[in-house]
């Protein structure tokens, strides 16, 4: 970090004066950490289709260069010469957080055009609509990335799926909405004319972290009986997969609990999104991924067991009243209502709530993307070559 820091005037100097090549385009996310999500699905595109285009993937994990590499994709790390020449030399730069999180700080000038695909559709809180300029703090914090985000940090174009989406996007950001493109994600090709064809049924349980406590019990304090509901899930050919939040952890009785179970499986920390089509329903509470899933038309369920703490204590909802169907208040009631939809069909009422939502968050549908022999990726790269 230290030697970042002193880095950091030579290298935007040598950015400023180096000439960006409008065929070198430069992809990094999660901090550096991953290889995935819509910078992922951009330069995989690109690597395959755009011939005169030269996608390079950077990243902060050893692991991730040599796999990318192994895969015949060019990838360096993001603080060897290779890597800071072409981030330097990149006209178009794809990143899910920042560019000093996602990429080398210092290795990019205002000449660079960035585009910040973000990492789902905000249901909670994010950037500057987190500070509610109460107290000092909050003051101090938000004058802070404001300084930031003009000398370190910035964007060109910030990807969105909808007018909703695109008001949102812009203020979080403090950026011109005409610069928030309304594109989709190109991570959410994965629903593109997907189905699911085996016979089980599959449930993905996916809940958000909580701020105050990473080692939250989603499950005992909340009703969930693991033997019974296992039970339960048998008689209906149900398998309920589990994965938490990168940040949040298990206590330890309730992993040891659930991993006993046959048809309960608890995944690892692993990249599911490409997985999620293999789904017939996602049980979450208040995390992003239900707009995603929203593409596929399947049930969604909501196990917002601790909704009025939640509202409150913890970051803040952008849509508070945001629910298909009921809000449950105990995995009792959730299971039933589960098997009910599973053997009886989802009734008109859910389906006009789901669609209506479904429209309002997505101006693109991935049916009317397959229609037209296209997709969200390219969408964003044909802007990206126009601009």
């Amino acid at each position: 970090m230290f030697s970042t820091i002193i880095l950091y005037p030579f290298l935007r100097f040598l950015s400023f004066i180096t000439k960006k090549d409008p065929n070198i385009w430069v992809f990094g996310a999660w901090y550096g950490k991953k290889y995935s999500d819509n910078p992922k699905a951009i330069y995989e595109y690109i690597a395959n289709f755009e011939p005169n285009k030269r996608a390079i993937w950077i990243s902060k994990d050893r692991r991730i260069v040599n796999s990318i590499r192994s895969s015949g994709l060019e990838v360096y790390k993001f603080n060897s010469i290779k890597g800071m020449f072409f981030q330097m030399k990149a006209s178009k730069v794809f990143i899910t957080h920042s560019l000093s999180a996602d990429l080398m700080p210092g290795c990019y000038s205002k000449n660079t055009v960035v585009y910040l695909t973000y990492h789902g559709i905000a249901l909670k809180k994010i950037m500057y609509d987190t500070y509610n300029g109460k107290n000092i703090y909050h003051k101090a914090k938000f004058s802070l990335k404001k300084l930031i985000k003009k000398t370190i940090d910035w964007q060109t174009y910030i990807l969105a799926t909808s007018k909703e989406n695109q008001k949102i996007m812009s203020r979080a950001y403090n950026h011109s909405i005409n610069k928030v493109i309304i594109t989709g994600l190109p991570r959410n090709d994965v629903f593109i004319n997907k189905k699911n064809t085996k016979n089980t049924y599959k449930v993905i349980f996916l809940p958000t972290f909580r701020d105050s406590n990473k080692a939250y019990d989603y499950f005992f304090q909340h009703g969930f009986n693991p033997s019974y509901i296992s039970e339960k899930f048998s008689a209906h050919g149900i398998e309920l997969h589990i994965k938490l939040h990168p940040l949040s952890t298990f206590l330890p009785k309730v992993e040891s609990a659930l991993q006993k179970q046959d048809n309960i499986k608890v995944l690892p920390n692993i990249d599911l999104y490409e997985k999620l089509p293999e789904y017939n329903c996602l049980i979450t509470d208040y995390s992003s991924v239900l707009f995603d899933f929203l593409l596929t038309g399947k049930p969604i369920l909501f196990s917002q067991f601790d909704y009025a703490q939640y509202s409150i204590y913890e970051r803040g909802l952008y849509y508070k009243n945001l629910c298909i169907g009921e809000r449950f208040t105990r995995w009792e009631e959730l299971i039933d209502r589960l098997i009910f939809y599973k053997s009886n069909g989802l009734p008109k009422d859910y389906i006009d709530e789901y669609e209506s939502i479904k429209q309002r968050f997505h101006s693109i549908d991935p049916t009317q993307l397959n229609r037209d022999k296209t997709s969200y990726t390219k969408i964003v790269v044909d802007h990206a070559k126009a601009h």
